[in-house]
């Protein structure tokens, strides 16, 4: 299991997180996707629900809030 903490500024914002395949830039799995409140919010992340699961190797976390969006390489070793 996989906690990634973000935070929302200002006000309500819609918010997506993702995990995308480095390659081909591939939507891997939806982690998050609602709107949050301004404060520091988590979202947990089970690799073992992915269809057909999560293979080790390194990918993209995609944090889309509101306008904004950050991306952080992840490495994944099962």
């Amino acid at each position: 299991m996989m906690t990634i903490p973000f935070s929302v500024d200002g006000s309500e914002k819609e918010c997506l997180i993702q995990i995308r395949d480095l390659v081909d830039n591939r939507v891997v799995a939806d982690v998050f996707h609602g709107r949050c409140q301004p404060g520091v919010h988590s979202a947990e992340f089970d690799p073992k629900v992915v269809f057909d699961g999560l293979d080790a190797g390194y990918y993209a976390l995609y944090l889309i809030i509101g306008d904004e969006v950050e991306s952080y390489p992840l490495q994944y070793m099962p």
